[in-house]
């Protein structure tokens, strides 16, 4: 039982029902539908653009979730029109509400994304960096040569030879990114790397 309640925040989902149903109520008076019918597909892409960030904002669910129940509902009142009067259903008015799910779902992503790369600068920046010769690359480099040649390099030639060897100086790179994704008891995580190639 607390995991439904923990699904949702009551307040939010409250007044987003309040939200859904005054909308609903509204747009479906015949007045009303003679002042939109010219712009009936712009109109739906817009309400369910609306509803998706009202969904995300009442449920605790991820934003792909949130998408497939939104996407559903639009389907759901689609099919509803069929036990209406003076109404009927429209494939294309169910695909102007995928628009506007997809548009949301988009902006939201895109949002999160260069707030995760924000992140990732920030905390590259704030990550004191570690000393070349503790570089476990350069390490095990270190442990293959004679004693008496160890401290003959310089970090520039040490440098040198981790880039030519084929070691990689991770956080050099402007953007680096993680991303983890968990899907029931698997989790994969995506790496994004950018910056300037030397």
């Amino acid at each position: 039982m607390n995991s439904i309640r923990d699904s949702f925040r009551p307040l939010p989902l409250a007044i987003s029902m309040a939200l859904v149903l005054a909308l609903y109520y509204g747009l479906n008076q015949f007045d009303s539908r003679a002042i939109y019918a010219s712009w009936d597909k712009w109109l739906h892409g817009a309400v369910f653009f609306l509803i998706w960030w009202l969904a995300l904002w009442s449920l605790r669910w991820s934003a792909l979730w949130v998408s497939l129940l939104v996407i559903a509902a639009g389907g759901a009142e689609e099919l509803h029109q069929l036990w209406q009067a003076d109404h009927m259903p429209d494939l294309k008015d169910w695909y102007a509400d995928m628009v506007g799910v997809a548009l949301a779902a988009g902006i939201y992503s895109l949002g999160q994304l260069l707030w995760a790369m924000k992140q990732s600068v920030k905390e590259r920046d704030s990550t004191p960096e570690m000393p070349l010769r503790e570089d476990p690359f350069v390490r095990n480099l270190l442990t293959r040569l004679p004693e008496e040649s160890k401290d003959s390099f310089s970090d520039e030639q040490l440098q040198a030879l981790k880039l030519a060897l084929g070691g990689r100086n991770w956080s050099s790179h402007l953007l680096d990114w993680r991303w983890t994704l968990a899907f029931w008891r698997w989790h994969y995580y995506f790496v994004f790397l950018a910056g300037h190639n030397r």
